[in-house]
């Protein structure tokens, strides 16, 4: 994925997720300097597409969401960006010790870090989301992300078994129901130290092993997360590299 701020901070993947309208988590466009050093990467979005995905059914990949939300496929070619994997998938958070969620969007994408953002800035803004998170893997990341692959389908999940592993993920967090590729995703955003924050991991592993659902092994890695809201999206879109550079 926030006006349900800290403890979104997407998911999701996812999420998606909604509201941290600051004005100082505004970025400065790139300067010309800054534009010599272009690099091509990898990055998660954390982004609902609104209301145009609440009723589909989670785990929708790319061929039906290429019909339901065109402008995604569309942005990311303006922008010479690929779409590594897109799929619906559950954002979810904590507010004030309610458990929400919502359908978002499971993107994965590879470009100029620039038009990754552009992109992220121009969706968010076009599907009335008040933030978009984007998380960089970097081995001198600041945050801690961790990486869950699901070995069985996570929609096997009650509902009350979900609250359960959602107050122990007090992050927030995202799941990836795509068939082939299903997985949690979780970034350390909450006041505890990392330790704590992979206890916690561990503790949301072996309650998604007793709900019945297989998982891999936890995957930790560094990543630097940007924020994209409403303050910033503008700076962010006019900050993309277009033309050959592209």
């Amino acid at each position: 994925m926030r006006a349900r701020a800290h403890a979104l901070l997407l998911l999701a993947l996812i999420l998606g997720l909604t509201a941290f309208p600051s004005a100082a988590l505004a970025w400065p466009t790139p300067t010309p300097s800054a534009r010599q050093a272009l690099t091509i990467v990898t990055m998660r979005l954390g982004i609902s597409a609104g209301d145009a995905i609440q009723g589909v059914q989670r785990g929708t990949d790319r061929r039906a969401l290429e019909r339901i939300v065109p402008e995604l496929f569309e942005t990311a070619g303006v922008l010479g960006i690929r779409i590594d994997s897109v799929s619906v998938g559950r954002g979810f958070w904590s507010d004030d010790g309610e458990v929400e969620s919502e359908n978002d969007l499971d993107l994965v994408m590879t470009g100029l870090r620039e038009n990754i953002l552009a992109l992220g800035a121009t969706l968010g803004q076009r599907w009335g989301q008040s933030a978009v998170l984007a998380w960089e893997s970097r081995v001198a990341g600041e945050m801690l992300t961790v990486t869950l692959p699901l070995l069985s389908s996570p929609a096997v999940l009650t509902e009350a078994q979900f609250e359960v592993l959602a107050k122990v993920l007090t992050d927030g967090g995202h799941i990836n129901y795509a068939t082939s590729q299903s997985l949690m995703f979780v970034a350390h955003t909450g006041d505890d130290s990392d330790d704590q924050f992979r206890a916690r991991m561990g503790e949301a592993k072996d309650l998604l092993e007793r709900s019945g659902v297989r998982t891999g092994s936890l995957e930790f890695a560094q990543a630097e997360m940007t924020v994209l809201n409403r303050a910033n999206y503008q700076q962010y879109i006019d900050g993309a590299v277009r033309g050959k550079a592209a």
